[in-house]
């Protein structure tokens, strides 16, 4: 993300949303943290995915401060987005991470994501940013 959009965010309204994620919970949005002592030190969200809400979930974001980046805290945070993905059902998990993001791509692609064959485009603060995609087959349950 253009550190110029970075800044011009409005944290009241980012709080707001994370806030608002977190009391519909459900199969609707599901937030996972990950702390260290008592310190929050990195998230996940996700939920329905738009363009396929029957079979697919989408990782809207995944997050871990850089003083804790390394140190497996992104690799759980997903493993556990897969799981409660799976329980709940799905059988896909998709992400998107902006194209620019070649770090973001790199740790999907490790995880065991295989692109997407389309991509999209991520609109902020009047700039059109394009975005790649990645999914994860998602084990089901019983099989």
């Amino acid at each position: 993300m253009p550190a110029s959009v970075l800044l011009e965010l409005d944290e009241e309204k980012s709080a707001d949303f994370f806030k608002s994620a977190i009391e519909i919970g459900g199969n609707e949005n599901c937030v996972l943290s990950g702390y260290r002592g008592d310190q929050l030190c990195g998230f996940a969200l996700w939920n329905r995915h738009s363009e396929e809400p029957e079979q697919t979930a989408e990782l809207r974001a995944l997050y871990v401060l850089p003083d804790h980046q390394g140190c497996g805290l992104g690799r759980l945070l997903l493993a556990e987005t897969l799981r409660e993905a799976s329980a709940a059902g799905y059988k896909h998990l998709a992400v998107f991470a902006l194209e620019a993001n070649q770090a973001a791509a790199n740790f999907y692609r490790s995880a065991g994501a295989a692109p997407l064959s389309y991509q999209r485009t991520y609109e902020i603060a009047g700039l059109s940013l394009p975005e790649v995609g990645f999914v994860w087959t998602l084990a089901q349950r019983g099989a």
